[in-house]
């Protein structure tokens, strides 16, 4: 059987390698984005950022096409 473990880029130390081998991992993920930081944040924040202004044209009497066409995301 094949046991993996996942780490991000900051997690891959000397310690961590030496759990991993204790605890009988096979192989190891090596997460290198940070997705927590920067760009991706940016763009989800935006994203929700425009679903809310959504919601509030629905609410507000738009059709749900209406609203598409005009903000572009549902």
């Amino acid at each position: 059987m094949k046991i993996g473990l996942g780490l991000y880029r900051e997690s891959l130390t000397p310690d961590n390698f030496r759990f991993a081998r204790q605890a009988g991992a096979t192989h190891i993920v090596a997460h290198v984005t940070n997705y927590f930081r920067g760009r991706v944040v940016r763009l989800a924040l935006e994203k929700v950022r425009g679903e809310r202004l959504v919601a509030k044209a629905i609410r507000e009497g738009m059709s749900a096409v209406e609203a598409y066409r005009t903000f572009g995301i549902m």
